[in-house]
C-alpha cells in the first residue's frame, strides 16, 4: 500500500499557505485539468440549516464542482502522507457529508493521466463567494501556474462583497507573512 496519495484541488487549496494549514505533507505536483465538470460555488444545504454560512470563510458559497458534458475544471495535484488524509476528510466536512470524496481521472500538461481524490459538495445550493474566499482561488491558481485563459475566468467570478470575518482566510495571511520571513 503507498504511504502517499494524490489529491486534485480546485479551490482554496490551490494556494500552498492554504492546504498547509491542515495538511503539512502536501507537495504540488503539477496543474491538471477535470474533464466534463464545472466549477461552482455554493453552499452544502445541512450547513444552511444550521448556520447562515460557512462559517469559516463568511457568508459566502465555497467551491465544488458539477459534472457538466465538455466543460473543464483546472486545479493542482497534490502528494499527500497517507497519515494526512482524515485530516483533509476533515476539513471538507466528509463526516458531516458537507463533501464527498470522489476518485477521479484528470489529465497533466504532458497529458498523463492520473488517478486522484478530490471533494465534490451534497446537496450544493449554489451562491457567490466572498472575496476573500475568492482572493484565496485565485491566487492559488496564479501560484499553481494554472493556464491563463482559466485564470481569466476565475477574475471574472464575481463575489458577493461580504466584509465580516473570516478565520480561514486570516490564517492563510499569517502563513503568507510567516512564508516572507523565511
Amino acid at each position: 500500500m503507498s504511504s502517499t496519495f494524490r489529491y486534485f484541488a480546485y479551490g482554496s487549496n490551490l494556494l500552498k499557505e492554504r492546504i498547509h494549514i491542515n495538511n503539512p505533507s502536501a507537495e504540488f505536483i503539477g496543474v491538471a485539468l477535470l474533464k466534463n465538470y464545472k466549477l461552482a460555488f455554493g453552499n452544502c444545504k445541512r450547513v444552511l440549516q444550521h448556520h447562515k454560512s460557512n462559517s469559516h470563510w463568511g457568508d459566502g458559497g465555497v467551491a465544488t464542482i458539477l459534472k457538466s458534458e465538455g466543460d473543464n475544471v483546472w486545479g493542482s495535484v497534490w502528494k499527500i502522507n497517507m497519515d494526512h488524509m482524515a485530516a483533509l476528510d476533515s476539513q471538507e466536512g466528509v463526516s458531516e457529508r458537507y463533501y464527498d470524496p470522489l476518485e477521479v481521472v484528470v489529465h497533466t500538461l504532458d497529458n498523463d493521466e492520473l488517478v486522484c481524490r478530490t471533494y465534490q459538495q451534497t446537496e450544493c445550493e449554489l451562491c457567490d463567494p466572498t472575496p476573500q474566499y475568492l482572493s484565496v482561488v485565485q491566487d492559488g491558481a496564479k501560484q499553481s501556474g494554472l493556464p491563463n485563459t482559466y485564470l481569466s475566468f476565475l477574475m471574472s467570478i464575481k463575489h458577493n462583497n461580504y466584509q465580516g470575518e473570516s478565520s480561514i482566510y486570516q490564517q492563510v495571511q499569517e502563513k503568507k507573512l510567516d512564508g516572507l520571513k523565511e
